[in-house]
């Protein structure tokens, strides 16, 4: 199937360098069993030897409603002409394709597009090569500026909440009432004007305390002032839970509150710990955390957020970072279909991290209509913009919403589609173009997700957009996934 899908890739393979003209892209071709279209391909290697990329495909079949997206890795081996400034592909393979279930024989694809790709193998610009690697090292540079120091990680033994407020306590008042809520917490926390008496909801139990990062105690009901916010948080578990309430704990939690990010290591009791058959680890069986202890080192592992820590000291640290490619070796012979085996996808060379990885580059994808879409910004108080580190470019920082200045020009990323503007207050029309300086966003940016937003093709009515795991926090860091960038 889709044989004739060997013109479009050849001519992807000739034009696979970043400095590419994206005039040229996407290709789009007809075939009997549907349209296949390629979007321009992104660079991964290039050593002298071997070449390497990547490339966003959709096809849509007669039976389709919409394209379905996924990607296709290339892998080749070359010889190099440096005095003719060509390279010249010996050996070509199709390393792997990524699609939706609902295409089928994704197998034959691979192979159908290496045989058909052999056939014909134009020379390639080393120049283009080069310069185009240049930009694949920088952002590779990015990737390994994730922050990966350990967070504080709190041991617990019985039933705890813990509760993130990002940064100081934020209070806004509560239209209609005398109450206020912090609104830098995703945890209901409230207070009347005037009191310093702090009430948290946690759907269970009410809870107040006057120091938000001292002792909670337990209210045997809401607050007066608070009864209707409690029925509508309520009401909102209820929809959440499928029309019930969740079963009441027989007892309250403990309430820890951080403004620093934290992780909660939560046990039933002291740890408990299961042997791994034909390992030296052992696994913690009385925790949802995926926590395990290497036997021979006599050392505790953790992994959170995709990271892996480790410690002497389970209860009390301190902690510290191990690469997904330095954990100990029985580590990759976590039994596959266990109950322990969700840690294998963050583990280097595992079938289940190579999985993620590969799905990290599978783009959400959405058309969205240029007469329709609509982006609101709201401020408080008049737009301010702050510089990102190492580029020309700037952001909002007094709004939710990701703002860019780039160029005299304000881009807004919202839900997953590029939207432009001469004002910082819009009014804002769909990009049919991604900024190109949002490559050059560091990690350290508070708006680094917006880089794995794109626009794939427009026509005068319709924007083809989508966006790669990183929008919403997942990223590749070498051989695995983490999830945020830890700043």
């Amino acid at each position: 199937m889709f044989r004739s899908i060997l013109l479009l890739l050849i001519l992807a393979v000739v034009t696979i360098a970043a400095t590419t003209k994206s005039d040229r892209w996407p290709r789009e071709m007809q075939h009997e069993k549907g349209t296949i279209i390629m979007y321009q391909p992104e660079l991964e290697l290039f050593d002298g030897t071997k070449l390497e990329a990547r490339a966003a495909v959709s096809i849509k079949r007669p039976s389709d409603t919409a394209a379905v997206f996924g990607a296709v890795w290339i892998s080749s081996t070359v010889n190099v002409d440096r005095d003719l400034r060509m390279v010249y592909i010996k050996t070509l393979q199709i390393t792997n394709v990524r699609f939706p279930e609902s295409v089928k024989d994704q197998e034959t694809l691979k192979k159908t597009i290496a045989e058909a790709l052999m056939k014909d193998l134009p020379p390639l610009s080393l120049d283009e090569l080069v310069t185009a690697m240049d930009a694949v090292k920088a952002q590779n540079s990015n990737a390994a500026k994730f922050k990966n120091d350990p967070p504080e990680i709190i041991y617990a033994t019985s039933p705890t909440v813990l509760v993130f407020i990002d940064g100081d306590p934020r209070y806004e008042a509560i239209e209609k009432s005398d109450v206020e809520r912090i609104m830098n917490t995703p945890f209901p926390i409230f207070r009347t004007k005037g009191s310093t008496a702090l009430h948290l909801y946690t759907g269970q139990y009410w809870y107040t305390t006057t120091d938000v990062a001292g002792r909670w105690t337990v209210e045997a009901a809401a607050p007066k002032d608070l009864a209707p916010i409690a029925k509508q948080v309520d009401d909102q578990t209820k929809e959440a839970n499928g029309g019930t309430m969740p079963k009441k704990a027989e007892k309250p939690s403990t309430i820890i509150v951080r403004t620093k990010p934290s992780e909660l290591l939560m046990f039933t009791g002291e740890p408990s710990f299961d042997p791994i058959s034909g390992t030296q680890l052992m696994a913690a069986k009385n925790t949802e955390a995926s926590v395990f202890m290497d036997i021979s080192s006599q050392m505790t592992y953790v992994v959170l957020s995709g990271r892996w820590f480790r410690t002497k000291n389970v209860k009390a640290g301190p902690w510290e970072f191990v690469a997904s490619d330095a954990l100990p070796a029985d580590f990759k012979k976590i039994p596959e279909g266990s109950t322990y085996d969700e840690a294998l996808a963050y583990v280097a060379g595992t079938s289940a991290s190579r999985e993620a990885v590969l799905d990290a580059s599978i783009p959400q994808t959405a058309a969205v209509d240029r007469a329709s879409a609509t982006c609101t910004v709201t401020y408080k108080g008049e737009p301010e913009f702050k510089a990102i580190e190492g580029t020309t470019m700037k952001y909002a920082v007094n709004t939710s919403s990701s703002v860019l200045l780039i160029d005299g020009k304000y881009f807004a990323c919202d839900n997953g589609v590029w939207f432009e503007s001469t004002s910082a207050k819009g009014p804002w029309t769909v990009s049919t173009k991604r900024p190109d300086k949002v490559d050059e966003i560091p990690p350290t940016s508070p708006v680094y997700n917006t880089k794995y937003v794109y626009v794939y093709e427009s026509t005068p009515t319709v924007v083809y957009v989508g966006y790669t795991p990183g929008y919403t926090g997942s990223y590749v860091m070498g051989p695995t996934v983490v999830y945020g960038t830890g700043y």
